[in-house]
C-alpha cells in the first residue's frame, strides 16, 4: 500500500482530501488492460478491503497511470462486497491521456470535463453519457448513476456509507466504442469506517398517576438520535418487560436512516387498566448498534386521595355541646392532571349530628403535592351510636372521595331530688307515747333472766311505738 501511495503523489493527494486521517488505502491486486470496445481485463477487477471495523463513513475511489486514445469511451462501475453498484465516471475528457493519475471524491470542487486531455487531479464523480450496460457479470444497467447527465444525483458515500466495508470490491471497466484502447495501472479505494453510535433520552421516566378508569396520560417523548458518524438503520419501536400492555404508542417517526446528528421521536402514553404499580422498557432496535431501552414506570390508581377514609369521634353527651374538630385533608397525586372539587357535604342517617365546622375547598382545584383541609364536629343531638358520611365530590375518573363518621351520643345523667321537705307550717309532729322507753325499762330489771331472754325482750320494744 506505501509504495503504491508513495509512487502516485498525486493519487496520494487525491485519497486523502477527505482529510480525514483514519482513512485507509486498498490498492487492486493489478492493473487492466482496455480492449478497444470490450470490457477490460480483468473484468472485474478485484480489491480486497480487511481489517476495517465500523461502517463506510467516506469512500474514494483513484486511479494511477490511465492512458486512452480517447478516455470519453470508457466507464467504470464500482460494485461492494455487500452489493451497493455505483458509476464513477463515464464519457469524461476526450482524446488522448497517457499515465495521468485521477480520482473520484464527493468532497471535490467539481465534475470532471469533457475536454481533451483530461487534466489530471481529483473530481466528484462524473457521468457524461448514460444507458451505458455493463454486461454480466457485471451489473447491466442496475447501478447508482451519479450525473448530470441522465438526470443522476447519486454519491459515492450515498451509495456505500453505512455499509460495512470489510470483503471485495470489484470494478468493471468497460470500452463502448471501437476507436481506441488503453490501460489502468492500478485503481484504488481510500475508505473511512466509524463505529455507529446512537443513544435514546431519556433512559427512564415516570409517568405520573393515571386513573384506571379515565384517560391516559399525557404523552411523554423519547428521542433517539445518530451520535457517530454513519448513518444508522432504526427500527419501529416496542413494549417489552413485565406490563407492556399498559403503555401505547401515541406517534412514531423511527422505522427509517438516520443520518450522523440527526433523530427520530417516540411517543408514549401511560394508560393502565387496573390500579397499581406498572413497568416496562420502550426499545428500538439500531442496525449494527443494537437495542436502545428507556425504563419506564408509573401508577394506576385515584389522583386524589383523603388522610383519613375513616374517623371514630367517640362518645359524647348530647348537653356537652360539639366535640373538637377532627380535619380531613384531599391531596392531589398527579402532575398530569387537576382535581377541582365540586362540593363538600356530609350525608347519611345521622348527618345532622356532625357539623362541618370550615370548609373552604368547594371549587378549589388541587394539583400535585397540593392540599385542602375541611374540620369536622360531633354533635350528638340524642343518644346511640351516631354515623354519617363526608363526601368531597370531585370531577377526577373516580369522582367522589368518601370518609366515615362514627360517634356515640350519651343522654345526662338523672337529677338527684336531695332531702325530702320538712312539715309544713302549722304542722305539729304526734307526741311522744312513752311505751318503748318504759318496755326497755322492764327489760334492765330483769337481770335474773338469761341474756337470752333479755334480748328477746328488747326486741319487743323495740317494735313499740316511741
Amino acid at each position: 500500500m506505501k509504495a503504491f501511495v508513495t509512487c502516485v503523489a498525486a493519487l496520494a493527494f487525491a485519497l486523502s482530501s477527505a482529510g480525514t486521517a483514519s482513512a485507509e488505502v486498498f490498492n487492486s491486486a493489478s492493473g487492466l488492460t482496455i480492449p478497444a470496445d470490450g470490457n477490460a481485463t480483468p473484468y472485474p477487477s478485484t480489491t480486497s478491503v480487511s481489517g476495517t471495523t465500523g461502517l463506510i463513513t467516506d469512500i474514494n475511489v483513484g486511479f494511477s497511470n490511465l492512458t486512452h486514445g480517447d478516455l470519453e469511451d470508457i466507464g467504470a462501475v464500482l460494485v461492494s462486497p455487500t452489493g451497493q453498484a455505483f458509476l464513477v465516471f463515464d464519457g469524461i475528457g476526450g482524446g488522448n491521456v497517457t499515465n495521468i493519475n485521477v480520482a473520484f471524491d464527493d468532497q471535490a470542487a467539481g465534475l470532471a470535463p469533457q475536454v481533451a486531455p483530461l487534466p489530471p487531479g481529483t473530481y466528484k464523480p462524473t457521468q457524461r453519457f448514460y444507458d451505458d450496460i455493463f454486461p454480466t457479470p457485471g451489473p447491466g444497467m442496475n447501478y447508482e448513476q451519479p450525473g448530470p447527465f441522465g438526470g443522476g444525483t447519486a454519491t459515492l458515500n450515498g451509495t456505500f456509507g453505512g455499509y460495512p466495508a470489510n470483503g471485495i470490491w470489484s470494478l468493471y471497466v468497460r470500452d463502448f466504442n471501437d476507436f481506441a484502447s488503453g490501460s489502468i495501472g492500478l485503481w484504488s479505494l481510500s475508505i473511512t469506517t466509524a463505529t455507529p453510535l446512537a443513544e435514546i433520552s431519556p433512559t427512564t421516566h415516570v409517568f405520573p398517576v393515571v386513573d384506571p378508569a379515565g384517560p391516559a396520560s399525557s404523552s411523554r417523548t423519547f428521542t433517539v438520535t445518530n451520535t457517530g458518524a454513519t448513518p444508522i438503520q432504526t427500527d419501529e419501536a416496542t413494549f417489552a418487560g413485565d406490563d407492556p400492555g399498559d403503555f401505547s404508542l401515541t406517534d412514531d417517526t423511527c422505522g427509517s436512516t438516520l443520518a450522523p446528528t440527526a433523530t427520530c421521536t417516540v411517543d408514549v402514553a401511560f394508560d393502565p387498566d387496573t390500579a397499581g404499580s406498572k413497568s416496562a422498557q420502550l426499545r428500538v432496535q439500531v442496525d449494527s448498534v443494537g437495542t436502545l431501552s428507556a425504563e419506564m414506570s408509573g401508577t394506576g390508581g385515584p389522583i386524589a386521595e383523603l388522610d383519613d377514609s375513616t374517623f371514630a369521634f367517640g362518645e359524647r353527651e348530647t348537653v356537652a355541646g360539639p366535640s373538637a374538630t377532627h380535619s380531613f385533608v384531599l391531596s392531589g397525586l398527579s402532575s398530569d392532571r387537576d382535581v377541582q372539587i365540586a362540593s363538600v357535604a356530609l350525608t347519611g342517617a345521622d348527618a345532622g349530628d356532625f357539623a362541618v365546622t370550615s370548609n373552604p375547598c368547594n371549587g378549589v382545584t388541587v394539583g400535585l403535592g397540593e392540599t385542602c383541609e375541611v374540620q369536622v364536629a360531633f354533635d350528638p343531638a340524642s343518644g346511640g351510636a351516631k354515623t354519617a358520611t363526608l363526601r368531597f365530590a370531585t370531577d377526577a375518573p373516580t369522582p367522589n372521595l368518601d370518609a366515615q363518621l362514627t360517634g356515640t351520643g350519651l343522654a345526662p345523667p338523672p337529677v338527684d331530688p336531695g332531702p325530702g321537705p320538712g312539715p309544713g307550717p302549722g304542722v305539729v309532729p304526734p307526741a311522744a307515747t312513752g311505751q318503748r322507753a318504759a318496755a326497755l325499762k322492764k327489760c334492765k330489771k330483769k337481770k335474773k333472766k338469761s341474756r337470752k331472754a333479755r334480748k328477746k325482750c328488747k326486741r319487743k320494744a323495740a317494735k313499740l311505738p316511741v
